[in-house]
């Protein structure tokens, strides 16, 4: 239960597919049988965990998952902890510059995504206050703003 309140990454505990989310700010809280956390161990503190949502999320680790899980019937497959454990997951070496320019990389798209998915999620809200202040105008004819058109012509003309 301590552990429910830090950043965390939820995987489903039965998937068809591989796949993750990024719980960035510790609000999810996780049963540990439907849905499972996966953290950092600190000896792996250099791990980014944008990093490791984008592997989770590959189609690379996607196709290798099957061969490392327990099938269950539906075409399921077991995410637990010890099957995620087995995971060819390439740590970043800091010497190599290429390496650390490839995670920076993957991190700022990772962190773009979801971005995008915030703001995605506050769309309903967005266009719920749009219509309203829509609503508080006046209406006016058609007719007002052909007038309006028209006149401006006319001026342009003179």
């Amino acid at each position: 239960m301590t552990r429910q309140a830090i950043p965390k990454l939820c995987v489903p505990r039965l998937v068809d597919q591989l796949h993750a989310a990024w719980d960035e700010n510790g609000e999810v809280f996780l049963d540990n049988v439907d849905v499972g956390g996966v953290t950092v161990k600190p000896e792996f503190d250099g791990l980014k965990m944008p990093y490791l949502l984008a592997l989770l999320n590959s189609r690379l680790l996607r196709w290798f998952f099957p061969f490392v899980s327990v099938p269950f019937r539906g075409n399921y497959f077991s995410a637990n902890r010890q099957f995620l454990g087995q995971l060819p997951i390439k740590l970043v070496d800091p010497k190599k510059k290429k390496e650390v320019t490839l995670e920076k990389e993957i991190v700022a798209r990772v962190e773009s995504i979801q971005a995008a998915y915030k703001r995605q999620s506050q769309l309903p809200e967005v266009l719920h206050q749009k219509i309203l202040h829509n609503q508080d105008r006046k209406p006016c004819h058609l007719g007002h703003y052909l007038q309006n058109d028209f006149a401006a012509a006319v001026k342009e003309e003179k």
